[in-house]
């Protein structure tokens, strides 16, 4: 009996030297869950879905928007080449033909500029053929014209008017005398 009473005691003490105490700051506590906090959780998912798909929905919409602008701009800009065509043919149209000033040896220059200064004309000279432009400068009626281009087609005078127009100068075709 002393051995059976020994036995329990020292089980006893195993059984307490081995119960391990866990510090407070280990222990998570949950929240009681009630059933309101389970569909407030639910719901919370289910906003953040929609707001994912909506998201989504707005990434897809704007890549398709931009396809849409850049195909406006494709088709503005092919407007725009088609009304100088247009331009082109109607002007072409306002050539008289029998008018003794336009022979077939007649040429056409691209007027760049027309300064009454010379020193104003001479600076427009320098900047176009920094821009790769050749220039010259004849006068006209007092003025200093700076000269672009000089054609013996219309067609190529207005093809050279359209390159420096692009380069952002302001220009004009005239028969040249």
């Amino acid at each position: 009996m002393k051995k059976k009473i020994l036995i329990a005691i020292l089980f006893t003490l195993l059984l307490v030297g081995c119960k391990k105490e866990v510090p407070k700051e280990d222990v998570v506590q949950t929240p009681p869950t009630t059933v309101e906090d389970t569909k407030k959780s639910t719901a919370n998912e289910d906003n953040t879905k929609l707001i994912n798909e909506k998201d989504s929905k707005i990434k897809e919409l704007e890549a398709t928007l931009e396809e849409k602008d850049l195909t406006v701009e494709k088709l503005n800009s092919k407007i725009e080449d088609l009304e100088s065509e247009l331009s082109i043919k109607e002007e072409t149209k306002k050539i008289p033909t029998s008018n003794k000033i336009f022979t077939a040896s007649t040429h056409f220059r691209i007027v760049s500029g027309s300064f009454k200064q010379k020193s104003n004309a001479l600076k427009q000279q320098e900047i176009l053929k920094s821009k790769g432009f050749d220039t010259f400068i004849s006068t006209y009626n007092q003025q200093y014209r700076v000269i672009t281009g000089s054609y013996s087609r219309f067609q190529n005078a207005k093809t050279g008017k359209d390159l420096i127009n692009k380069a952002g100068f302001d220009c004009f075709i005239i028969p040249a005398p």
